[in-house]
C-alpha cells in the first residue's frame, strides 16, 4: 500500500490469480483425471534411470527439477500421465526448439514423470497422455454479448493450454470430455467431422512421444559433455527473426556484432511435426546419424 503503482500492482496480482484458479478448475472439470500432483521435486537422491546421464567413464550428470503438475488417471490396466509446466509468458510448445535443444524442459519433465509413476504402479502400463503449458495471463476479449457467460467462455478460450497430446483415444478423452470438435482445454487439438483428428492437431502416439523423450535426454547428455569439455562458442541463433541477443545484457562480453565480417547467426529453419518423427525414427534407428532438413 505504500504506492499507487503498488496498489495497482497488488490488485493486478489478485486479479490474474483468481482468473489462473478459475480457468485451471474449469479445465480440471472438462478432463478425466483424478490425482493431481503439485511441485514434484526429483533429483540424484532418487536415483532416476532416465535423469541420470554418463558423460564420460566415472562421470555421470544427474538431471534434477520441480515439475510444476503432474495429472494422472487410473483405467483398467493403463495409468495416464499428464505434465504440465506454468509460465508467465507467452510460451508455445515448438518441436524444432526441441530438436536444436532450445525447449528440453518439458519432455524432460515428462520422462522424468513417467519413471516416478512405473515405480508407484509397478504392474500397470505407463502411458504419456500428453505436455503441455499454461500461460498464466489475464486476457481481455470482445464479445457480441455482455453477459457474463459469454465472456467467460471466451477468457477461456484465450487460456487454453497448448503443447503435444497423444493419439490414444482414452487419452484424448482423459484431456477433453467435452465432446466439442475444438478442445476447450488445450489450444492445438482438434477433430473432424468424422472423429479423427484435424492436420492442425499438435499430437502423437505413445511410441512417437518415447522416441522425443528419449531424444531430449541424450540432447541433454550432449549439451553436458560439452560443458566438460569446456566448449562455449560465441554462436547464437536466429529463429523466427528472433535471437537470443534480443534480451542478453552481456553484449561487451562475447563480442558477437553481426555488422562486423564473420560474425553471423545460425538461421534455425522450421521443422515441420511429420518430418520431426521422420528424424527421431531415423536417429534411433542409426545413431550418430547426421540428419539434414
Amino acid at each position: 500500500e505504500s504506492s499507487a503503482r503498488n496498489q495497482y500492482l497488488a490488485k493486478r496480482l489478485e486479479r490474474m490469480t483468481d482468473r489462473t484458479i478459475w480457468a485451471l478448475s474449469k479445465q480440471w472439470e472438462m478432463g478425466g483425471f483424478t490425482d493431481s500432483y503439485s511441485e514434484v521435486n526429483f533429483s540424484s537422491n532418487d536415483h532416476l534411470e532416465s535423469m541420470e546421464l554418463t558423460l564420460a567413464e566415472g562421470l555421470t550428470m544427474a538431471l534434477q527439477g520441480r515439475i510444476d503438475r503432474i495429472d494422472v488417471a487410473e483405467k483398467e490396466n493403463n495409468v495416464y500421465v499428464k505434465v504440465i509446466d506454468y509460465k508467465s509468458g507467452s510460451t508455445e510448445f515448438d518441436l524444432t526448439k526441441i530438436y536444436h535443444g532450445l525447449q528440453l524442459q518439458l519432455i524432460i519433465y515428462l520422462e522424468a514423470a513417467l519413471e516416478l509413476s512405473r515405480r508407484r504402479h509397478p504392474e500397470k502400463k505407463i502411458i504419456p497422455a500428453g505436455i503441455y503449458y499454461y500461460n498464466i495471463k489475464d486476457p481481455i476479449v470482445e464479445t457480441e454479448h455482455e453477459e457474463e457467460k459469454e465472456a467467460g467462455k471466451a477468457i477461456l478460450k484465450e487460456l487454453r493450454m497448448n503443447g503435444l497430446s497423444n493419439k490414444d483415444a482414452q487419452a484424448l478423452e482423459l484431456l477433453d470430455h467435452t465432446g466439442q470438435r475444438r478442445s476447450e482445454v488445450i489450444k492445438n487439438l482438434e477433430t473432424k467431422s468424422d472423429g479423427s483428428l484435424s492436420g492442425r492437431s499438435m499430437a502423437a502416439d505413445s511410441d512417437q512421444i518415447g522416441q522425443l523423450c528419449r531424444f531430449g535426454t541424450k540432447k541433454a547428455q550432449s549439451l553436458g559433455m560439452e560443458m566438460m569439455r569446456g566448449e562455449i562458442p560465441v554462436s547464437p541463433y536466429s529463429y523466427k527473426q528472433r535471437t537470443p541477443c534480443d534480451v542478453c545484457e552481456f553484449h561487451s562480453v562475447c563480442g558477437f556484432d553481426p555488422r562486423v565480417e564473420g560474425y553471423r547467426y545460425r538461421r534455425l529453419q522450421v521443422l515441420e511435426p511429420d518430418r520431426m518423427w521422420e528424424v527421431l525414427r531415423e536417429l534411433e534407428e542409426k545413431p550418430g546419424k547426421s540428419v539434414d532438413f
